[in-house]
């Protein structure tokens, strides 16, 4: 008996079965199947509904991270670094103004990192046929990265030519490669 609704195909088969030799299912006994089987139907259904709608609120919830994070952290992080950089002339002592601005880098990179954080967050929610190049350039290196053994780290420089980006792949302790990318391709 077919488990399905007018919406979906079959969903499954849901099947009685009697012992070799024992006498066939009249119409009586199978009428109940039917009504079970659109029970089941109606189950797989709603539970696909449900999980739909918890998709939904978690892809909901990411997005409102996304943007507090944005908006919040971001914002306060460029901030303290201008405010850092802003403060560099007061400081006299070599080894200060050294602290300062690798402070002031630490502070960039933070941000970069949860921007990338943010692009992972809605890439996920856009789903696998969705991907740009740059998470494709990211799944392969952490593809490669495992089965060589080696830490990896994708960072994007951007250009003035808004068409070209190069993608730099690599890390202190393994190569470093760059990937020219032009609208036309690699």
């Amino acid at each position: 008996m077919p488990i399905g609704t007018a919406e979906h195909d079959v969903r499954g088969v849901l099947m009685l079965a009697r012992a070799t030799g024992a006498p066939l299912f009249d119409g009586d006994e199978s009428g109940p199947l039917l009504g079970f089987a659109g029970q089941a139907a109606l189950a797989m259904e709603l539970a696909e509904r449900r999980r739909e709608s918890e998709q939904i609120v978690l892809l909901k919830e990411r997005d409102r991270i996304a943007r507090d994070l944005h908006d919040l952290a971001i914002q306060r992080l460029l901030a303290t670094g201008m405010t850092l950089q802003g403060a560099l002339r007061f400081i006299d002592h070599p080894e200060a103004a050294d602290r300062v601005l690798r402070a002031i880098d630490d502070l960039d990179e933070t941000a970069r990192t949860i921007r990338a954080t943010i692009f992972g967050l809605r890439i996920r929610e856009a789903g696998p046929a969705a991907k740009g190049l740059r998470a494709r350039v990211v799944e392969v290196v952490e593809r490669a990265a495992a089965v060589l053994g080696q830490s990896s780290r994708v960072s994007w420089q951007p250009s003035q030519d808004a068409n070209f980006q190069t993608a730099r792949v690599g890390s202190p302790s393994s190569p470093t490669s760059q990937l020219p990318y032009r609208e036309q391709g690699l």
